[in-house]
């Protein structure tokens, strides 16, 4: 710090960031000698670090006794908050740039930045623009057609026909073994639930919920232009997926801890995180925890971050995901 900085390099410089959030939350009087002893700067360092901050609107008291000068912070300016508001297009803006942060993972801002922004991004997974990206490559890129469910892999082709429904807000028809009518539905969500793919939707008959395993869907097809007003919300939704999940108790409460918040993505297909969480414990670690349901598809997922996270509970699950991984390398050997 006692050596000069250049505009350039400040924001470069761990000391520089040291001394705002020793400054920013100091909460007790203290005199600017014992302030430069802590900080090892010199007092006309710290008149300029007191400016700056009162430059960006954050205030100080300054008293004097006997020749002696002391800070006094003041709690409106430790009450701060900085709002920002955004469109749902300025978020997908955002949400673009995450992956580019990971270039900055060295400056001494970024820990927190990071820290906060994945809080940020739990509060409004709804929004969460990189779950549903995958999806949309699939068709957008690779140019998905509806596919004719007859051929070698019946479930996943019925799958892929629904998945495409569900972004094209179509309803669809379904043949449906031991029945003899069509059942006409809205599809709303696919997840992975009782050792099997499920369909959730909105039946067009009279409009309740229902849940139907794929390996029972014989025939899909579009039911026409008919148009569906949405009965349930993006809540309900998961509030019946979760009391399923209950009934079969098949779940389990998984908690990782983070190595780095930049590489891990809920980009998996077909999972139900239930209560997702993200939080800090007290040795600064980032651990996320959600109620899932273990298959191969969730341990190709981990397999794929497995030198990012590490599965802190539960034991049998990390025993479990163990194995899987050992089958995946005979295999290949």
């Amino acid at each position: 710090m006692r050596g000069i900085m250049t505009k350039r390099s400040i924001l470069d410089q761990e000391k520089f960031w040291e001394i705002i959030k020793y400054l920013t939350l100091l909460d007790t009087k203290k005199s600017f000698q014992a302030i430069c002893s802590e900080l090892s700067i010199t007092k006309p360092q710290l008149n300029s670090f007191i400016t700056f901050l009162k430059e960006v609107s954050f205030q100080f008291e300054i008293e004097s006794c006997s020749e002696e000068y002391f800070l006094v912070p003041l709690k409106e300016s430790q009450g701060v908050k900085v709002k920002i508001e955004m469109s749902l297009l300025e978020w997908l803006y955002f949400q673009a740039h995450f992956p580019s942060f990971s270039t900055i993972a060295d400056k001494p801002y970024h820990k927190e930045l990071a820290s906060k922004l994945a809080e940020i991004e739990n509060e409004n997974q709804k929004h969460d623009l990189f779950a549903p990206l995958e999806v949309l490559d699939n068709i957008y890129n690779n140019e998905l057609n509806i596919v004719d469910i007859s051929v070698k892999n019946p479930v996943q082709s019925t799958v892929e026909f629904i998945q495409e429904a569900i972004i094209l807000e179509q309803t669809v028809s379904l043949d449906i073994t031991g029945f003899q009518q069509s059942l006409n539905v809205y599809p709303r969500k696919i997840v992975y639930l009782d050792g099997c793919f499920n369909l959730i939707g909105e039946s067009l008959k009279d409009g309740c919920l229902i849940n139907l395993k794929f390996d029972h869907i014989v025939n899909a097809q579009v039911a026409g232009a008919k148009e569906w007003e949405v009965v349930f919300s993006a809540y309900e939704i998961d509030e019946f997926i979760s009391s399923l999940r209950f009934i079969s108790d098949n779940s389990k409460r998984l908690v990782l801890k983070l190595f780095s918040l930049e590489k891990f993505n809920l980009n998996v297909d077909y999972q139900f995180f239930e209560k997702p969480c993200l939080f800090t414990n007290t040795n600064g670690d980032h651990i996320w925890a959600a109620t899932v349901e273990p298959n191969e598809k969730l341990y190709d997922w981990l397999a794929h971050i497995v030198d990012d996270v590490e599965i802190l509970d539960p034991i049998d699950f990390k025993r479990d995901f163990i194995d899987y991984c050992e089958r995946k390398l005979k295999k290949l050997a």
